[in-house]
């Protein structure tokens, strides 16, 4: 049992990082086409868990969510991918390229990044959230903050990796994939208006 929640983590966390690519994808096929590709995409998924949530079967898209999904998700509609597909879109609709691109980047490398490091390496508990620990607060703060200086100056890239990481590190209502690329724009695209 242990063996399949590991694997299905990594599944999971593959596929987190995966969603770096439409950083670039973005590049090539502008931004108008990138969002309607990622609502196509998140429109054959939610027919697929509507399919398999009454017993049908949607192949690949279902083998793939019941791959990644966790054991307590299986049991009704898997909402995950889309604050997922919704924080990516967000982040393209509200903001210039530049913060896109971090906010992007700080969801898709650095909190896999903080999860994996946390499973991995972590022995110091959080004071104020003992399901997370430092070790994969450092760890998602470092790939964040590295993935993000590629397209800000790196001052920008530290403020918008600490308030990625800060709040992919406490638990909120708020699902964290939607949640960490949003904060992440609006704190950059303030600091470029008042800094």
């Amino acid at each position: 049992m242990a063996r399949k929640s590991t694997r299905r983590e990594w599944i999971r966390k593959g596929i987190h990082v995966g969603g770096v690519s439409t950083i670039w994808v973005n590049l090539f096929i502008g931004k108008q086409a990138l969002i309607l590709l990622i609502a196509a995409v998140s429109g054959a998924y939610i027919v697929s868990e509507y399919l398999r949530i009454n017993g049908k079967t949607m192949p690949l898209i279902k083998e793939i969510t019941l791959s990644a999904a966790r054991e307590s998700e299986t049991s009704h509609f898997v909402k995950a991918p889309l604050y997922y597909a919704c924080g990516i879109v967000l982040s393209l609709t509200l903001f210039p390229d530049t913060i896109s691109n971090v906010s992007i980047a700080v969801l898709t490398l650095g909190d896999p990044a903080a999860s994996i490091t946390g499973r991995m390496l972590g022995r110091t508990p959080l004071p104020y959230n003992s399901l997370k620990t430092l070790e994969g607060l450092l760890g998602g703060f470092f790939l964040a903050f590295i993935s993000s200086s590629l397209f800000v100056h790196p001052l920008m890239a530290l403020l918008g990796s600490a308030v990625g990481m800060s709040i992919e590190s406490v638990n909120t209502p708020v699902n964290d994939n939607l949640l960490i690329p949003v904060a992440v724009g609006l704190c950059l695209l303030l600091s470029t208006i008042y800094l």
